[in-house]
């Protein structure tokens, strides 16, 4: 399909393991990742990369698409509203010896 791709950050630009998805299911989807347990540095991490985004796009005349009823719209149902869905992985070594 025309008009996909991905963009992956770097440890030179302040953006290892930030990635931007262009029209893959959604418009955009912002994927970060770490190794460290913590959310908040993460979500602090992603939130700046999106606001960036956004804040370049304004320049230019264009935004996210958003309405006071439905919130962020994208093209997944079910992230209307927040346009938000959250994953954590976990590694328990132990856990299959416990059993």
């Amino acid at each position: 399909p025309d008009a996909r791709g991905i963009f992956v950050g770097d440890e030179a630009s302040g953006a290892k393991d930030l990635y931007l998805w262009c029209n893959e299911e959604d418009h955009l989807r912002f994927f970060a990742k770490q190794d460290k347990v913590d959310l908040k540095k993460l979500w602090t991490r992603l939130k700046k990369a999106v606001v960036s985004l956004e804040e370049r796009a304004r320049c230019h005349g264009r935004s996210y698409c958003h309405t006071q009823r439905f919130g962020y719209i994208t093209s997944c149902p079910s992230r209307l509203g927040a346009a938000l869905s959250a994953s954590v992985q976990l590694q328990i070594p132990l856990l299959a010896n416990a059993m």
